[in-house]
């Protein structure tokens, strides 16, 4: 389920079905950030009944902010103590046999434009599901997505 043109849908689409293989993950999101008001609001999941499209998460203030958003860098959480530490939604998360989550930022002329999120029913993440998460950020064609002007 997208809130993203056509275009943009093809990439999450495909973004989707490779991490499913390479990274492990069963919930995949796509969120784009508004630095002004230091919020993310979501362009993609592949479980819109539990994480929908259109949704929007406050992250100002928070260390998920900070490190993702501001600093443009990884976030790996391992196991659920490190969810429900970052995440409000991690009752949810959980419920969903999540256990881990590698969110990582699409950067574009120096400043984060958004998020790929890629949860996992594992409660480790390994260097190699890390560097293949930061390769579909930086990959090209999710930037091309999200700078798309109609998703905005």
């Amino acid at each position: 389920m997208t809130a993203a043109g056509h275009g943009s849908l093809i990439v999450f689409e495909r973004i989707a079905r490779e991490a499913a293989g390479s990274i492990g993950c069963s919930l995949f999101t796509v969120t784009a950030f508004d630095a002004a008001a230091m919020h993310v609001q979501r362009l993609y999941s592949t479980n819109p009944s539990a994480y929908p499209v259109g949704g929007r998460k406050p992250k100002r203030d928070t260390e998920f902010g900070r490190r993702v958003l501001v600093a443009g860098k990884p976030l790996v959480c391992e196991g659920d103590d490190a969810i429900a530490t970052i995440f409000d939604d991690h009752e949810t998360i959980r419920s969903l046999g999540l256990h881990a989550s590698i969110n990582a930022p699409v950067v574009s002329g120096g400043h984060c434009i958004g998020v790929l999120n890629f949860l996992l029913t594992s409660s480790s993440v390994s260097k190699e599901q890390l560097n293949a998460a930061s390769a579909f950020a930086s990959d090209e064609s999710v930037v091309a997505a999200l700078r798309d002007p109609g998703l905005r």
